[in-house]
């Protein structure tokens, strides 16, 4: 591929004449041949680029970044001719935006090194990162990136400053922070408003995609909130999480190498499709408790002493794929291993199966107890296993169990909860509470109270209100969530919850006609990141019984759409009374990052205004452990901003909504009565 023309094939004509019959000789006993020049003669490869010979070492490759979509490894051959750069094979894959190149040896490698700085696409030199076995590393500091960056005013700016270097620990663990946790610098009161404030946007953008959707009848509340650029219903002031460091419990770990070459448990350090599949340690990283902490150096140890190596995801080889971590208050641990076993003998992997059960029975400790391994075998090339992939129990218990909200859930090794244990209590709370909140409209009095449990998951939300209605019915088309449902419900004592795996499209209309209009019905709805599935969302329009509907979101760019598909105005595809929204409020579950967790109220009685009084926020927990602290100190925050440049974000972020109320010890900006479409008490 490096080559512009073929070489010309000469035919030679044979003059050779026809030779008699001879004795038949045995030939003599071959020799065997020397292992080292076997695997010479297996790299010889019968093409020659550049005038290297081709003997080709795949552990000395050369990376190439910044290359458009289509850019084919013929085009990128001929952008390279003219430098003679001594490859002996090039790779680019169409789509994507990188290249690879093989060189035999180091000295080939380092003969190129200058020979690529000098090459030119459109205007822009390529960047390039050197490749040794597992490990990814960038030939280039920091410091020579920020000099190049300087002296080319057409360099694009980097978002991040990857890690280069091997023996810069602080700038690994650093990195890792940033990139799991990219608000860890900042104070928590601080990240509460930047969150306030785009929740406040959301509920903006709520209110212009409803009007987009319902352009021949738009909802009458959309055009005031559109005059001026008002969210679409009340903002009340951010719940901080109980816990601010360590609070998930829940952690997937990828099994690599790290930048010294050796086995580690950890997060990666770059995308795979860039090239980079270092591993890093876990030990700084703020959001991980202490107790996952140890069950991972407990895992590690024994993947180092075992005769395995970790999986390639570039060469797609290796034992070792991933690891999941998950515990509880009682600090009990599950453990799911996924493995890769494609050319390895069956009796390899039940070997190292009993010394991993062996090892991890032996190691017990106060800070950790890990009660239950499973096992996964996965060959494909993704980074994860589709949901339904088979995964098998090696040794221990099937599940654990966490406490909520007076209530005992199992936890198994695939049950979808909330990372974090204390602010998924603090968001049933209030889900309970806007539930069964009263209304000013009190036609419903001595009517039976039904909640639907839409997207039910494991039954959490719905039964933590069992005692608050008559009745529960859960929803969920994922089988092994319904049966954990109902083994909560019976658990707990609960008989007045019912959960049945059906999809939600196929069975509210099912419960709309059996309750009929004798029943005051209201809806909770928890969906994936994804969102609503459209024919579920049209299903809950036509189900005329729900009165009320709280949504849960993760992912405020999926309530953008449902909400205005929601509200939107009737249509001849979207049937029904549309919804009104009424309240929204955000929960931070996930500190130190830009997620939050959001609760908006809706219903359909016009006449409804929205009077709902607050249970009082958590003040902001000051108190953190003494490991994050010092980690603080160690990376403190940024120099503060000069004064011109703090009047121009006060002045930007005026518009934001906050109540008369705002959460002791976060700072909230005020916003006028009157640009707001109205008030809670």
């Amino acid at each position: 591929k490096g080559m512009e023309e073929e070489e010309p094939v000469v035919m030679v004509e044979s003059s050779l004449q026809p030779v008699p019959e001879a004795p038949l000789q045995l030939a003599p006993p071959p020799q065997e041949e020397d292992e080292d020049d076997i695997k010479q003669q297996a790299q010889v490869v019968t093409r020659c680029v550049g005038g290297v010979p081709a003997v080709e070492d795949e552990k000395w490759e050369m990376h190439l970044s910044g290359f458009p979509k289509f850019f084919t490894d013929k085009k990128l051959a001929k952008l390279l001719e003219p430098h003679h750069i001594g490859y002996t094979r090039l790779k680019k894959i169409a789509k994507l935006h990188f290249a690879i190149l093989f060189f035999q040896n180091k000295e080939a490698y380092e003969a190129a090194v200058p020979k690529i700085a000098e090459v030119r696409l459109q205007g822009q030199p390529l960047q390039y990162m050197r490749r040794t076995g597992n490990q990814a590393v960038t030939p280039q500091t920091v410091s020579q990136r920020k000099e190049r960056a300087n002296n080319s005013a057409t360099q694009p700016p980097r978002k991040r400053a990857r890690v280069e270097t091997k023996s810069d620990k602080g700038k690994v663990a650093q990195y890792i922070n940033d990139t799991v946790t990219p608000l860890w610098r900042t104070s928590y009161s601080d990240q509460l408003v930047q969150k306030q404030r785009a929740l406040r946007d959301i509920l903006v953008r709520i209110v212009k995609r409803t009007r987009y959707e319902s352009k021949y009848m738009r909802p009458q509340w959309t055009n005031e909130a559109s005059k001026r650029n008002s969210p679409c219903c009340e903002l009340a002031p951010i719940y901080p999480s109980p816990v601010v460091a360590g609070y998930r419990n829940r952690v997937s770990l990828t099994v690599g190498q790290d930048l010294e070459g050796k086995i580690c448990v950890g997060f990666a350090l770059g995308r795979t499709q860039h090239g980079l599949t270092s591993v890093s340690d876990i030990a700084d990283t703020v959001n991980v408790p202490q107790d996952i902490k140890d069950a991972r150096n407990v895992l590690q140890n024994f993947l180092g002493s075992s005769n395995m190596p970790p999986y390639d995801k570039l060469t797609h080889s290796g034992f070792w794929r991933q690891i999941e971590v998950r515990t509880n208050r009682q600090h009990e641990i599950l453990v799911v291993v996924q493995c890769a076993t494609t050319g390895i003998e069956e009796t390899a992997v039940v070997d190292v199966k009993q010394k991993l059960v062996d090892y991890v029975s032996k190691s017990a400790s106060p800070s950790h107890k890990i009660v239950g391994i499973f096992w996964q075998e996965y060959n494909g090339q993704s980074n994860k296993a589709p949901e339904n992939h088979p995964i098998d129990k090696m040794w221990g218990v099937d599940h654990i169990w966490e406490t909520m909200l007076g209530l005992r859930f199992q936890i198994s090794a695939t049950s979808f909860t909330q990372v974090n244990t204390e602010g998924a209590e603090l968001l049933y709370e209030l889900v309970r509470f806007f539930v069964t909140s009263d209304q000013v409209n009190t036609a419903d009095a001595g009517r039976e109270k039904y909640l639907l449990d839409v997207c039910c998951g494991t039954g959490t939300i719905g039964l933590s209100m069992a005692a608050s209605v008559d009745r529960v019915i859960g929803v969920d088309i994922v089988s092994s969530a319904v049966e954990d449902a109902n083994r909560n419900a019976a658990a707990n004592g609960i008989q007045n919850a019912l959960f049945i795996c059906n999809p939600a499209e196929v069975e509210l209309p099912l419960i709309n006609d059996r309750l009929g209009l004798n029943a005051h019905v209201s809806a909770v709805v928890d969906p994936p990141r994804s969102g609503l599935h459209p024919t579920t969302i049209k299903a809950l329009r036509a189900c005329t019984g729900i009165n009320k509907l709280v949504y849960v979101s993760c992912n405020q760019n999926s309530l953008v759409n449902d909400a205005a598909a929601l509200c939107r105005a009737p249509s001849k595809h979207m049937k029904g009374v549309p919804f009104v929204p009424r309240l929204a409020v955000g929960i931070d579950l996930f500190p130190h990052t830009e997620l939050c967790e959001a609760i908006m109220v809706f219903d359909r009685n016009p006449s409804f205004e929205a009077r709902h009084t607050l249970p009082p926020a958590p003040a902001v927990p000051l108190e953190v452990p003494e490991w994050f602290a010092g980690l603080m100190q160690s990376h403190p925050q940024p120099q503060n901003k000069g004064e011109g440049e703090q009047e121009k974000e006060a002045e930007e972020a005026q518009p934001m909504d906050a109540t008369a109320a705002p959460t002791p010890g976060v700072a909230v900006e005020s916003t006028p009565e009157e640009s707001l479409p109205g008030r809670a008490t």
